[in-house]
């Protein structure tokens, strides 16, 4: 039953792709590249952190009126882990996030700021090579929270830029703590299957995201759009499986397209 959760922001997210396409507006689409650098415990295979590293995109558009913002945006990582007893990345991480956001501006002179509610679906998946060939594993989420963003002009040139969002309510999917004697199906079809197995009512007492992005924007209208620094840490407790823990620094560059 928890499905019909799941499909009510990723079918509004699919109506909504073409309007963003479409370019009704002058708001160009930007494209993001990141170096990433993570910490992960996973507690269902074993209780050492492992270091990751890789890289990570963003496609995002927003559409601004005189009292409201909109943001889409597709967020992905791909990186390489390993714990300190092993000697070689091993270990895959990868990561897809889609997210739908309605800002209404709180019309302040300075800083400007706006804050409303978002939609997300997250997707972070693993294998951990040297620890178990057999499984794959996954802390998934699909839910809506509330996000805010701030600007302050420093000059003609540049401004600061700045947001937080931290989902409230949703849906989680993880592995069971206990898989010793299965094997996971491998197809694209088993995959996607067991993506969302578990599934969990989830809230902030249990699903713990705050996820933070500062940077320089450009005011000009040029090929640079922003730098940045963005932070993202996750806890989650599910029910049926053991602590999840992610924690995530990345140093991004956006253009304009």
């Amino acid at each position: 039953m928890y499905h019909k959760y799941l499909k009510q922001p990723l079918v509004y997210l699919l109506i909504s792709f073409p309007y963003w396409v479409s370019g009704q507006n002058n708001n160009a689409w930007t494209l993001g590249l990141s170096a990433t650098s993570k910490q992960i415990s996973e507690a269902n295979i074993s209780s050492r952190i492992f270091d990751a590293y890789g890289v990570g995109f963003s496609l995002t558009k927003q559409l601004k009126s005189e009292y409201f913002t909109q943001q889409f945006g597709l967020y992905a990582n791909l990186n390489l882990a390993k714990t300190a007893i092993e000697q070689s990345y091993r270990s895959y991480i990868a990561q897809i996030n889609l997210e739908y956001a309605y800002l209404k501006d709180l019309k302040l002179s300075s800083p400007s700021v706006a804050i409303g509610p978002f939609a997300m679906i997250d997707y972070r998946n693993a294998t951990y090579r040297n620890f178990d060939n057999t499984h794959i594993y996954w802390a998934n989420f699909a839910g809506i929270g509330i996000k805010s963003k701030m600007e302050i002009p420093l000059n003609a040139i540049w401004s600061i830029q700045g947001s937080l969002k931290l989902p409230l309510i949703g849906v989680g999917f993880r592995p069971s703590a206990n898989r010793l004697y299965s094997f996971d199906d491998t197809s694209v079809s088993g995959i996607l299957k067991s993506n969302h197995t578990n599934a969990r009512f989830s809230a902030i007492n249990n699903y713990i995201n705050p996820a933070f992005v500062i940077g320089l924007r450009s005011n000009e209208k040029g090929f640079l759009h922003n730098i940045s620094y963005q932070f993202d840490y996750l806890q989650y407790d599910h029910p049926k499986a053991n602590r999840y823990r992610d924690l995530t620094h990345s140093l991004a560059i956006t253009i304009n397209l």
